[in-house]
Order: C-alpha cells, then sequence, then structure tokens
C-alpha cells in the first residue's frame, strides 16, 4: 500500500521509510503541503492508503480503505521521529491491512482492527 507522510510530520519521516522500500511520500512531495485534512481525505478517499499522522482526528475519521499510523507521542523530537519512531514504524507497516490502525507511542507500537 502507498504510504503518505502527514505535513505535521517531516519530510524526513517520508524519506526513511521509503529507503526501507517503502512506497511513502510527504504530503508536500504530492503537491498537498497546503490542503486541509478534508483535502486530503478527498483526494484519496478511493484508495488503500497508510496515512501516518500526528493527529488524532484522522484516527477517528478516514475514509474505508485507509489504514492509519497514528505517532501518538507529545511534541517528539526530530531525534525520536528519525531513530526509534522511524524504527517502530519501518517494523510494523508490513503488518497493515485496508481499515487497520496502529499507534506508535514512546515505548510500543499497538493495533487496532476495524
Amino acid at each position: 500500500m502507498k504510504i503518505i507522510v502527514d505535513n505535521n510530520l517531516p519530510a524526513s519521516l517520508a524519506h526513511l521509510i521509503r529507503s526501507a522500500g517503502f512506497d511513502a511520500s510527504h504530503v508536500v512531495e504530492i503537491g498537498m503541503g497546503s490542503a486541509s485534512d478534508a483535502e486530503i481525505r478527498r483526494k484519496y478517499d478511493q484508495e488503500n492508503i497508510i496515512f501516518v499522522s500526528r493527529d488524532s482526528d484522522f484516527w477517528f475519521q478516514r475514509p474505508k480503505g485507509w489504514s492509519v499510523a497514528w505517532i501518538s507521542v507529545h511534541n517528539p523530537t526530530l531525534a525520536q521521529l528519525r531513530g526509534p519512531i522511524a524504527q517502530r514504524l519501518k517494523e510494523a507497516l508490513p503488518r497493515m491491512t485496508p481499515g487497520s490502525r496502529m499507534m506508535v507511542t514512546e515505548q510500543a507500537v499497538v493495533f487496532y482492527s476495524g
């Protein structure tokens, strides 16, 4: 599945995910850097994607085929995002299926279905 990294995360996170062999893009790279959440939802409404964000609203309001990886770390540092968080994402992303959700905390990755 295509992975899209939200604008509230650095583009370097998309680069790290891509370097691990995933099809990942930052919203700026796809020309949606200034798009609203609603515009992003509409554009990818019919696609099965993995959306990586720090916004909890995507956790609850997402198109049917979307999987969401919610980075639930309050004000993560760039070092955290490029280090342990990126590593947890790279290890857990292959387990994502359409409609699944994954919460990344400071200590763990927790999966939710539905």
